[in-house]
C-alpha cells in the first residue's frame, strides 16, 4: 500500500497536517492510502472487529451510505482496539473529493463518549428516582396500616389457629418493607461526608460485613503505592460491600475475588475481580440502569447506587470481563486522591 507524506513545510521537521490535532487519512480512487499525518498513523494502527480500523470505516461508510452516497458524511464513531486490548473510540467523517479522491478525518472521542454516557447515566437516575419516591410513599403507607392491624389482631389469630399464617403475611410485609427501604436509599442520597481516609481500611470494613457471605470463598488483596483519601468512608464501604456480595453471588460452588489497588495516572485505581461466570457482553452496557437484574430475587439498585455514589466523589467506575481471556468479572474504580488537605 503506497502512503506519503504531504510535502508541505510548517516548522522543522515537521508538516503542516502533522500539526493538526485530528488524524487525516487521503485515499485515491483506487483504494490506496496517499497521504496520512501523525495522529492518523497512531489510530490507524488499531484493530476493528476483525479488520484494520481502516477497512472498518470503509465497511461501514458503504454499508451505510453506499458508494454513491452524499459527498460528505455526518461524524460516525467505530471502536478499536490495540495490541494489548485497549479500548478506543474514533470518531471519523468522510469527505469525498473529485481532485483528492476520498479524505477521512478521524480522532479520539473515547472521553467524550465517556463523559456523554455518564451524563445520560444521572439523567435517567434523576428520572427514575422521582417515580421511586412516588412508588415509595404510594405503597408505604398502606403497608404500614396493614402492618398495624395485623399487629392488632394477633391473638385473637392464634386463638383461631391463625397464628401460622399472619405470621407468613407479617414477614412478606417485612420483605416489602425492606424492598421500599432500598428504594428510599435509592432516593434520599446524600452529598459524601467527606473526610481523610485509607483505602485499606475500608476495605478490611467492607470485607469484615460481608464475612457471613465468603465462607467458601478465597479473599486476597494486593496493594501497591497507596495515598489517603478524601471520600465519604461509609458510601465508599457500601460499593465495596455491594461489589463483594455480587461477586459471592457469582461464586455459589467458591471461588477466588481479588481485590487491587493503586496510584495509576494520578488517580486511586481500585479493582475487585472474581472467578464466576462473568458477565454477558449484551448486558454490559446495561448493568449500572436502575432495576436491571439478572437475580431472581434483586431489585436492580445496588450498581445504580454503587454508580452514584463514586460519580458524586469525582470517579468513575466500569465493569468487564477479566483480563488474560479468562472467566469472572472485574470491576475497575477511580478515584482522586487527596492533595492539599
Amino acid at each position: 500500500m503506497r502512503k506519503n507524506r504531504p510535502n508541505v513545510p510548517f516548522s522543522s521537521g515537521t508538516t503542516l497536517l502533522d500539526e493538526i490535532g485530528v488524524g487525516v487519512v487521503i485515499v485515491d480512487e483506487g483504494g490506496e492510502v496517499v497521504v496520512t499525518n501523525r495522529v492518523a498513523d497512531d489510530l490507524i494502527t488499531r484493530r476493528a472487529g476483525g479488520s484494520s480500523l481502516l477497512n472498518k470505516i470503509f465497511e461501514h461508510v458503504e454499508n451505510e451510505l453506499g458508494r454513491d452516497g452524499p459527498q460528505r458524511t455526518k461524524e460516525l464513531t467505530v471502536e478499536a482496539f490495540d495490541d494489548a486490548g485497549n479500548k478506543t473510540i474514533v470518531g471519523y467523517r468522510l469527505i469525498r473529493s473529485n481532485r483528492l479522491g476520498t479524505i477521512i478525518s478521524m480522532h479520539d472521542v473515547t472521553e467524550t463518549e465517556r463523559f456523554q454516557a455518564e451524563r445520560r447515566q444521572l439523567e435517567r437516575l434523576s428520572e427514575v428516582g422521582k417515580a421511586c419516591a412516588m412508588v415509595a410513599h404510594e405503597i408505604g403507607n398502606p403497608l404500614a396500616a396493614i402492618k398495624a392491624t395485623i399487629q392488632s389482631i394477633e391473638h385473637e389469630a392464634a386463638e383461631a389457629g391463625l397464628g401460622d399464617s399472619l405470621h407468613a403475611v407479617n414477614r412478606e410485609i417485612d420483605r416489602l418493607n425492606n424492598m421500599l427501604g432500598q428504594l428510599l436509599g435509592f432516593v434520599r442520597h446524600r452529598p459524601p461526608r467527606r473526610s481523610k481516609a485509607e483505602l485499606a481500611s475500608i476495605v478490611n470494613r467492607a470485607r469484615g460485613a460481608a464475612e457471613g457471605r465468603l465462607n467458601n470463598i478465597h479473599f486476597s488483596t494486593r496493594y501497591g503505592l497507596l495515598r489517603p483519601l478524601w471520600v465519604d468512608q461509609d458510601q465508599l464501604q457500601q460499593v465495596l460491600l455491594n461489589l463483594f456480595i455480587n461477586a459471592a453471588d457469582a461464586m455459589p460452588e467458591g471461588g477466588e475475588l481479588k481485590v487491587y489497588a493503586g496510584i495509576e495516572d494520578e488517580r486511586m485505581v481500585l479493582r475487585v475481580e472474581d472467578t464466576g461466570s462473568g458477565i454477558p457482553e449484551e448486558i454490559v452496557d446495561k448493568v449500572f440502569d436502575s432495576f436491571f437484574t439478572t437475580k431472581p430475587t434483586g431489585t436492580g439498585l445496588g450498581l445504580s447506587i454503587c454508580y452514584r455514589i463514586v460519580t458524586d466523589h469525582g470517579g468513575a467506575i466500569t465493569i468487564g470481563g477479566r483480563s488474560g481471556n479468562v472467566s469472572g468479572t472485574c470491576v475497575t474504580i477511580t478515584l482522586p486522591i487527596m492533595t492539599g488537605r
